[in-house]
């Protein structure tokens, strides 16, 4: 996994992560503050939110806008290769994932 960082100020404004998921993986849900655009390299990567589920496919991009409960996970035998913008960044204090 690479992940890229950018600083400004140096306060973290942004972070760029490529992630490579297997197959049948399953993220806790959260409700982040921070704004998440995800691209899809490879493979699927499915996307719930409190309103519906969203297959996003090899090609295809999602936003899915702060303080908005999402979980992602990877349910086809390929699993999924993306590329994952937060903004602001990423921060284990920030994302709120639901408790396991």
């Amino acid at each position: 996994m690479k992940k890229n960082l950018i600083l400004l100020k140096s306060s973290l404004v942004c972070q760029i992560i490529m992630k490579n998921s297997p197959s049948g993986w399953s993220e806790p849900g959260q409700t982040p503050d921070f704004t998440e655009y995800t691209i899809i390299l490879k493979g699927l990567l499915r996307v719930a939110s409190k309103t519906g589920t969203l297959n996003v496919h090899e090609g295809q991009a999602v936003i899915v806008p702060a303080e908005e409960w999402v979980q992602y996970s990877t349910p086809d035998d390929s699993g999924a290769e993306y590329i994952a913008v937060c903004l602001p960044a990423f921060s284990m204090d920030t994302v709120y994932r639901d408790s396991q």
